[in-house]
């Protein structure tokens, strides 16, 4: 198995030519972090499912670290791999021209390299040139009016659903419900936002309705699991501590298992999608439609942290500034961790310890104060209980490296092996464009 390495200068800024050599020493550590190094051979490792088309890389233009490839190993198809910067219409310095990118797929903000030689170190790859969370909007064929339309549209989806549920219920005789129908019911209701948002995004952004999720394109379930651990914790203390608050014992008796048990399996079931529709409401469709247009993501922070409290109606001011507080917070963190998991984590956690004490209670499911009509005491609780969480997670999301954003596709050269002779003669048939890379075996 042949090895190829193109050794290049690493530092940001400098413009050079790539030079090939065979690959005999091992390759030397290289941080996930911006690093000054004179020279880095990187070897990394592509898993074959991606499909990518791959080729001989070169360096790249601009502000951005520089980048070496090797080939591949363990697979026949893929012998080389290339990573650098790339927008639309941006040009690659050395032998690589212009190349069609791949939509699909993305690198980890730092990955493990595969020894592509038994003697080879271990190393990480900078992190590519990438687009925030907040920014993810910003499409190519996203106009302002088309986000103006989408705010239009949402509502207008969403009470077209809600008054064909009515109409049905009417048809249907349905006018007497029961507290857990009618629990059920005002929950299901806000649930239909999620697939609303996620076609409004689709329809007028033209973009996947991943994109909503995080800057992977999905919902990263296990660091989800792990901000819900954290969520569980801090919620549990803050009942504990508004427990122990004087003036806020009142009396207690017990719903029965009949009224609990029907109660608790709706609210299992309904209260994590009516958390997370409210999360991809605000910090997602809300939140990216204005960050789109904007630099700073500040602005699009504030205004779905004030549509949120308001949403969830007018109490007192304490319990307005506690929702705020609430949904900044969580809009702070999709940006800063490139995603709704941590949002949703809180939001969800928070939700089924509250419904489920509720629903215990006798007569608790025909109470109608919500998080609005908050005093002061359990405002400040709330708060101090929301910072820290976001304070610890954003934290852990150093920590382990979670990737705060979009990290740019492959490039798309050839599948074909590398040809022994050097010289520009890699040039893919199946792309569009005509691309030639200087290579070595």
């Amino acid at each position: 198995m042949s090895v190829i390495s193109i050794s290049t200068t690493a530092s940001s800024g400098a413009v050079s030519t790539p030079s090939v050599r065979p690959a005999a020493a091992p390759a030397s550590a290289i941080s996930g972090r911006r690093r000054r190094h004179p020279s880095a051979t990187v070897m990394i490792r592509i898993p074959s499912r991606a499909g990518y088309w791959l080729g001989c890389g070169v360096r790249s233009r601009g502000q951005y670290a520089t980048w070496a490839t090797a080939s591949v190993t363990g697979n026949s198809q893929l012998r080389t791999a290339f990573i650098g910067t790339h927008d639309k219409g941006s040009d690659l310095i050395g032998s690589l021209s212009l190349y069609r990118s791949v939509e699909s797929g993305f690198l980890p903000a730092a990955d493990e390299i595969g020894q592509a030689r038994p003697d080879a170190e271990p190393m990480m790859i900078y992190r590519a040139p990438s687009t925030p969370y907040h920014h993810l909007a910003r499409t190519a064929t996203n106009r302002w009016w088309k986000t103006a339309l989408g705010f239009l549209l949402a509502p207008a989806l969403y009470f077209l659903v809600v008054l064909v549920a009515v109409a049905a219920a009417t048809l249907f005789g349905i006018s007497d419900v029961s507290p857990v129908t009618e629990l059920a019911l005002t929950l299901g209701s806000i649930v239909l936002f999620l697939p609303v948002v996620l076609l409004t995004a689709w329809w007028t952004q033209g973009r996947r309705p991943g994109t909503l999720s995080s800057v992977r394109g999905q919902l990263r379930v296990r660091w989800m699991l792990g901000c819900a651990a954290v969520a569980l914790a801090f919620t549990i203390v803050s009942f504990v501590v508004l427990a122990l608050l004087p003036g806020s014992g009142t009396p207690y008796e017990w719903a029965g298992w009949a009224t609990f048990v029907p109660a608790l399996m709706v609210i299992v079931v309904l209260v994590p999608l009516q958390a997370a529709a409210e999360e991809y409401l605000c910090r997602g469709w809300i939140l990216q439609s204005i960050g789109a247009f904007t630099r700073s993501p500040w602005l699009a922070v504030g205004v779905q942290a004030v549509v949120f409290a308001l949403l969830h109606g007018i109490g007192t001011p304490w319990g307005f500034a506690d929702l705020v507080v609430f949904a900044a917070v969580a809009g702070w963190l999709a940006v800063r961790t490139g995603g709704l998991e941590a949002g949703i984590a809180l939001h969800a956690i928070n939700n089924l310890l509250a419904f489920t004490l509720t629903a215990s209670a006798a007569g608790g499911l025909t109470d109608d104060t919500t998080a609005a009509d908050a005093g002061w005491a359990v405002a400040v609780v709330d708060i101090a209980v929301v910072v820290a969480y976001g304070l610890v997670v954003r934290w852990l999301a150093r920590r382990f490296r979670v990737g705060a954003e979009r990290l740019v596709p492959l490039a798309v050269v050839s599948r074909r092996e590398v040809p022994t002779a050097r010289g520009p003669v890699l040039t893919s048939r199946s792309s569009r464009d005509d691309v030639s890379s200087s290579c070595g075996r």
